[in-house]
């Protein structure tokens, strides 16, 4: 799972915590590994920021600590430069992109 997440002024920090929670519920609802869940997550304002790669955190426990430690970082908004990120990484995305952004959540699984 690749995942976008705008850290943007556009968002604000109560939502972004607020996403970031929701990232965080997901991911404990799988296994996390080889096997289960593997999540590469970007932030993005301006400038699309990628925190880890997919295999970087092999627990759950691991994984939501990354989660916990996501920095809000405000600024401007470039969602379609994180559209474009994701789009390059395609090849590396073996089930979906899940975009949250200040408007909707967005996301393409693949089959």
């Amino acid at each position: 799972m690749m995942v976008l997440l705008d850290a943007s002024s556009s968002i604000g920090r109560r939502n972004f915590a607020k996403v970031r929670g929701f990232i965080s519920s997901i991911a404990r609802k799988f296994n996390v590994g080889k096997d289960g869940l593997q999540m590469a997550l970007a932030t993005y304002n301006r400038k699309v920021r990628d925190l880890w790669d997919f295999n970087q955190h092999s627990t759950k426990a691991d994984l939501l600590k990354a989660i916990e430690n996501i920095e809000y970082t405000g600024g401007g908004t470039a969602t379609g430069r994180a559209i474009s990120y994701a789009a390059k990484r395609k090849f590396e995305i073996k089930k979906g992109i899940f975009l949250f952004n200040n408007q909707c959540i967005w996301y393409r699984l693949k089959n």
